[in-house]
């Protein structure tokens, strides 16, 4: 490097080592192009030198002291550095130079202060004297110990660590000599610096001249300054050192004069360059430790990735053991893959996981259980075709697959029945095959919104766990058909006994309430009979028209009584029903009733769903019949709407009516039970409770909220799902 310029020979010259001979003297000028840089600066001081010479310069005791001030300051921090450099990587070279430096800055801060005439008559000696005097001081000091720098290395290299030398014993030499340096000033009368006679004259001057070449010539045949950026700006230092000395200051023939202050400046420049030198060396050495830190960084790193790897291989081994006992533990299906989910969230991630099984017959896969995000028209209990699913791939290729999905494109025609997981947010799938004997029954699915969350590692273990498990949830569905069997034979059980206690609850009503019609038409016959037994009068058609009127509402209830038997004693099968042509049909059958009362009957969008249409349109006409026939000043309004609420649609009839009482919201669906006198609101009394047992029976709920003269909103549910698969998920949420 020249000037901090590398260049790419010098890797070659660092192999060759320190003794080889091409790196001894004299192939030096040759060969490096640093020794070019050196004799340049010896030419470019000398040529100075010869320049100046003669010129007329008369400087003066501030310059002076302002000069010594900074080469005070400049030699404290190079000294300072040199030994926080010393101490970072011990190395008698650093300890020598800083030791040196701080020695020298003591003293040249003892010269810049011995030019002001105020301590002029504290000494022995003149000023004329101590300030050449004390400049030798300081200059001797530094040369010396740059040489003793030199020295110490040369031992260290021949004797190893045996040979370094303790920092106490140079920190005391170094404190012992400067101490002296200023006792010897402070008390010896010096003798005069300056011959004019001789042709140096200060000849005194090659004292330090001699110690800065020794010491030049030795780190030059030490040859490290070819590759270390210390010693070369060390080397020129020495070159801008013994140039000072001998070119300048030993020509000087005054105090202040050209040659006495360019020699003051080189010094400055001298403490410059290894300053420069010092900052290069630390900044290697912390980039150093950077890397050496960085290679310890990623051993312990390493290490710590084998440590993880092995805990990880344990906790896998245990996650399989683990479920393993769980599989084998139950076969309670929901117990057995809620207690499987939990296990396998400790080792891998997601934000949903399902089991399904595999119907050939159909090409349908069946999601048996589904735990985490819900994804619209997947939930358990919904069967899906095997073509376009990931579970589909599955079993054609009896694989596990590993899927990441960045959009909808991605799987819109390989896989379109996931663009519903896409849309929920999931976008890193993985699924495994359930292989038992050899068949696969079923596929274990976990699915992610983390893109790239899964790797090799979780798709590998993910399998095992899959081939963990088949065995136990071929034998939970086995058990799970036989529960659903059990549980369908019970509730048939239940039906039949239900409508044994309807049947038996007709008989009572028929035996007690419908006599009161029938004794009507008996005692206005009989009275009929009693006064106008000979001769009718203008009283007959009224009486007449009382047994007429019984005999009506006795046959009414009779017809509406025997509509409710037969929706409790019978169950039509379940058909894909338009909710909308079902309005359409009730509203057609009220036309008479709101053309009279100027009604107006609106709806939202309704659904299609399983259900009797018959008994549906009878719960439609019911609802929106009783909205009309109850109704206050105002026309009527009645608004009908439908929404989805989990797996089932909410239905809601609402109307502007003369509303209900909260106490009597459960009573009106009983039969029979009437809340108004029949003269202002004919009726049997029958017509919520068929609605209530037809809504039971398509498994859905009825119920009223409402408020007196603040008209009522009847709700109803029914489910998605046909009857039987929701009597299916019943069970194996049981």
């Amino acid at each position: 490097m020249i000037w901090g310029v590398k260049y790419p020979f010098n890797s070659t010259l660092m192999k060759l080592g320190v003794g080889h001979p091409i790196l001894r003297l004299p192939y030096l000028l040759r060969l490096h192009p640093r020794a070019f840089v050196y004799a340049l600066l010896f030419v470019s001081l000398s040529t100075g030198y010869v320049v100046l010479r003669g010129v007329n310069w008369d400087g003066s005791t501030q310059l002076h002291t302002v000069m010594e001030s900074m080469a005070c300051l400049l030699a404290m921090v190079v000294g300072v550095l040199s030994l926080v450099r010393f101490y970072s990587k011990k190395n008698n070279t650093f300890l020598f130079i800083g030791t040196g430096f701080v020695g020298t800055a003591m003293l040249d801060g003892y010269h810049a202060v011995v030019t002001s005439t105020i301590f002029a008559s504290q000494f022995p000696s003149a000023p004329a004297s101590l300030i050449p005097w004390s400049w030798i001081a300081s200059r001797v000091f530094l040369s010396v110990l740059l040489f003793v720098s030199w020295a110490a290395w040369t031992r260290e290299a021949r004797l190893g660590d045996s040979g370094r030398i303790g920092e106490l014993s140079v920190y005391i030499a170094a404190g012992v000599l400067t101490l002296a340096s200023f006792m010897f000033f402070a008390f010896v009368p010096l003798p005069r610096a300056y011959y004019p006679e001789h042709f140096f004259h200060r000849p005194e001057e090659f004292v330090p001249a001699l110690f800065f070449l020794i010491a030049l010539v030795g780190y030059l045949r030490k040859s490290h300054w070819k590759y270390d950026d210390f010693e070369h700006w060390l080397v020129m230092s020495l070159i801008v050192g013994f140039v000072g000395q001998t070119m300048f200051m030993s020509f000087s023939g005054t105090l202040f004069d050209m040659e006495f202050d360019v020699a003051h400046l080189l010094k400055k420049v001298s403490y410059l360059f290894v300053l420069t030198g010092l900052m290069w060396n630390i900044y290697r050495t912390f980039r150093q430790s950077e890397y050496h830190q960085s290679l310890l960084e990623a051993e312990v790193s390493e290490r710590q990735r084998g440590e993880v790897a092995l805990a990880r291989q344990a906790e896998e081994s245990e996650l399989l053991a683990q479920t393993g006992r769980i599989a084998s533990s139950s076969l309670d299906i929901n117990e057995v893959y809620g207690s499987l989910a939990t296990e396998i969230l400790k080792l891998i991630p997601f934000d949903q996981i399902n089991i399904s099984v595999i119907d050939y017959e159909k090409g349908t896969t069946l999601p048996k259980w589904v735990l985490g995000i819900d994804v619209p028209g997947r939930n358990s209990g919904k069967e899906i075709p095997l073509a376009g699913s990931l579970a589909g791939e599955v079993v054609r290729t009896q694989s596990p697959i590993m899927l990441e999905v960045a959009s909808e494109a991605d799987i819109e025609h390989r896989f379109p029945l996931l663009v519903p997981a896409f849309n929920a947010g999931l976008r890193a799938f993985i699924a495994v095959p359930l292989n038992h004997r050899d068949h696969v029954i079923g596929v274990l699915q976990i699915r992610s919104k983390e893109p790239g969350i899964y790797t090799q590692v979780h798709l590998d273990l993910f399998n095992r766990i899959g081939n963990q498990i088949a065995g136990s949830v071929d034998s939970a569905e086995l058990y799970a058909e036989g529960q659903r069997v059990e549980a369908e034979l019970i509730k048939t059980t239940e039906e039949l006994s239900r409508s044994n206690q309807e049947l038996n609850q007709f008989a009572h009503i028929a035996s007690h309430d419908l006599q009161e019609p029938l004794r009507m038409v008996a005692s206005y016959t009989q009275l009929l009979e009693r006064r106008y037994k000979d001769k009718l009068g203008s009283d007959a058609n009224e009486f007449i028209g009382y047994a007429v009127e019984g005999a009506k509402r006795m046959q009414a209830q009779i017809n509406d009584l025997l509509a409710y038997s037969r929706v409790a004693g019978q169950r039509a099968p379940l058909e894909a029903t338009d909710c909308a042509n079902i309005f359409n049909i009730a509203v057609g059958n009220l036309a008479a009733g709101i053309e009279e009362s100027g009604a107006v009957v609106t709806r939202d969008q309704l659904p299609t769903l399983p259900a009797d249409s018959l008994q549906l349109v009878s719960v439609f006409q019911n609802l929106i019949g009783n909205g009309i026939k109850y109704h206050g000043d105002q026309p009527p309004r009645i608004h009908v709407s439908a929404v989805e609420s989990g797996d089932e649609w909410l239905f809601c009839v609402d109307d502007n009516g003369i509303g209900i009482e909260f106490e009597f919201t459960e009573r009106i669906f009983v039969i029979f039970q009437r809340l108004h006198d029949r003269t202002k609101y004919p009726g049997t009394g029958v017509g919520l409770a068929f609605c209530k047992i037809v809504i039971e029976r398509h498994g859905g709920r009825i119920w009223v909220e409402s408020k007196p003269q603040k008209g009522s909103a009847f709700y109803f549910t029914l489910p998605m799902e046909t009857q039987e698969k929701s009597d299916s998920m019943a069970m194996n949420k049981a």
